[in-house]
């Protein structure tokens, strides 16, 4: 089985639209371009309403017959994701990628390598927004970060006479006090409802621990170990603290929670800020340690595109210049609320503090694994049985990763 070497990612600021073709998104102007009935851009991205909006500004780029194409997916199906990206040519010419996906994609060589596009065509992209394999080739532009970390209600934490806690056990112990003073009987809150968020949750836990969730760089699983017990039971103290309704409820549901003040300390992402930070009692923090973690049990994330590797030259370009045109200012102003973009003063904005204190208390990125895709879509309905039905740590870890296997085999990754 062939290794992919390790993936640095550099992270970066704004972009600079040089040409017409950005400005405007004219693609009369690519030569050769195919006018196609499946669409001359083919654009893919998970089902949220930012990439809803971000896709939707890609079809203005659409003028007579050339068509844009969005496929919006809630989970990426990844056998036939990565089937479609193999055809000849690609069925999607370009996609929003994250941490997690690119490594599969990577690792399968369907990304295409952007540097001598874009310095052929003059397009500038500033360097903090390129993301780079061995720190050389350029496979992917990154638009925003995302980490999640520590908020709470200053009000609550006063009332109940206790400092903000910095660390899992402090966490616990400050729930346990506001529950015996009869202020919130669930202080606590977190994205458990989903069972991808859930198995994001676990790798953070488990990776503080210096824990290796795969054998020498191979697709063997490597997580049923002291390590990986002590990440799920940490989710199982944290849960019992967790409103149990809030355990099946909607993001939204959990989020309309935290702002009525029926949740004191939650850990939540830095994207969350506007729909959190609702009074100025809000207030964010570092993402808490767990044992004798180095740095907070969080990982650091972003978001961008990448353009497919197996299309012709002027369909790669044509995607190109759709997406760039597609995060351009105007859409950056219009969503500016709801992600950390990657612009310049980002920096100093509020919904970035929280990111800002991770990234400064050494806060690793989420691995770029090829494997890592298949974990998060695999194990997070086995935690999800661990935390409602009280399954024991060490039988749920070996159906996590019995389920991790079948999807591994199924994909022909083992």
């Amino acid at each position: 089985m062939k290794i992919i070497k390790l993936i640095t990612i550099s992270f970066f600021t704004l972009f600079l639209i040089t040409t017409s073709v950005l400005a405007n998104c004219d693609l009369t102007v690519v030569n050769d371009l195919e006018r196609k009935k499946d669409g001359a851009v083919r654009l893919l991205a998970r089902d949220n309403n930012l990439n809803n909006s971000i896709l939707n500004k890609a079809k203005d780029c659409e003028v007579d017959d050339i068509l844009v194409v969005t496929s919006l997916q809630k989970e990426f199906d990844y056998f036939p994701f990565v089937q479609t990206l193999k055809q000849a040519p690609a069925g999607f010419t370009s996609f929003i990628s994250e941490n997690d996906s690119l490594g599969i994609i990577l690792y399968e060589g369907l990304a295409s390598q952007l540097d001598y596009y874009l310095e052929s065509n003059n397009i500038e992209i500033a360097e903090n927004r390129k993301i780079k394999i061995d720190g050389k080739k350029t496979t992917a532009i990154a638009l925003m970060k995302d980490t999640k970390h520590l908020y709470y209600k200053e009000d609550i934490l006063n009332k109940a006479g206790i400092d903000v806690p910095t660390s899992y056990s402090e966490v616990l112990e400050a729930a346990e006090i506001i529950r015996s003073k009869g202020i919130l009987k669930y202080p606590l809150g977190d994205l458990y409802n989903s069972e991808w968020q859930l198995a994001v949750q676990f790798v953070n836990l488990y990776l503080s621990l210096d824990g290796k969730l795969f054998k020498k760089e191979s697709a063997k699983p490597n997580f049923r170990n002291d390590e990986g017990i002590e990440a799920l039971n940490m989710m199982k103290k944290y849960s019992e603290f967790i409103n149990p309704e809030l355990l099946s409820g909607s993001k939204e549901t959990i989020e309309e929670s935290w702002s009525t003040g029926n949740i004191a300390i939650g850990n939540f992402w830095g994207s969350q800020y506007k729909s959190l930070s609702t009074d100025s009692n809000t207030k964010t923090s570092t993402a808490l340690y767990f044992n004798n973690s180095l740095a907070p049990a969080s990982t650091l994330w972003w978001k961008g595109f990448t353009v497919a590797r197996y299309v012709v030259e002027s369909e790669m370009m044509a995607a190109l210049y759709t997406m760039i045109y597609a995060f351009n200012d105007d859409t950056i102003s219009d969503f500016n609320d709801d992600a950390i973009w990657i612009v310049d003063g980002y920096e100093d904005e509020p919904k970035a503090a929280g990111l800002m204190l991770n990234e400064k208390a050494g806060t690793p990125s989420f691995p770029v694994n090829p494997y890592i895709a298949l974990l998060l879509v695999s194990i997070g309905s086995e935690i999800s049985d661990f935390i409602i039905n009280d399954t024991k740590s060490k039988k749920a870890l070996k159906k996590m990763e019995k389920a991790y296997i079948v999807l591994a085999k199924n994909l022909e990754y083992m």
